[in-house]
């Protein structure tokens, strides 16, 4: 039986919180729901997209407490080895409905 995984972004509820990877196992999702803090500096997390590459978690995000848009890259489909986090844009409160698409080399397009 093959099993498969489905990441999702958990939207912000309060201010403050980290930005997280939910990863459910399905077809199970119930009782099979790991939760990943991919990043925890800040007031992070807000306007999320999530893409894959692969089955690898690219997520899209403002970062509120620098006023910036960030980007995390999964290497694993967990989100469990540290992602890469890179600034994409720092120049002046942007972040805001972040939109994510990869490229079909796995390129980032913001």
């Amino acid at each position: 039986v093959t099993v498969c995984c489905r990441p999702m972004v958990v939207p912000l509820l309060a201010a403050l919180l980290p930005l997280l990877l939910l990863l459910s196992v399905l077809p199970a999702c119930a009782s099979s729901i790991t939760t990943t803090t991919v990043e925890s500096a800040g007031d992070v997390g807000y306007f999320t997209s999530l893409a894959l590459n692969g089955q690898n978690p690219v997520i899209a995000y403002r970062d509120a407490t620098n006023l910036r848009l960030r980007l995390a890259v999964c290497s694993d489909a967990a989100c469990a080895t540290s992602p890469a986090l890179v600034t994409v844009d720092s120049s002046s409160n942007v972040g805001l409905f972040t939109a994510l698409q990869l490229t079909t080399g796995g390129a980032a397009v913001v």
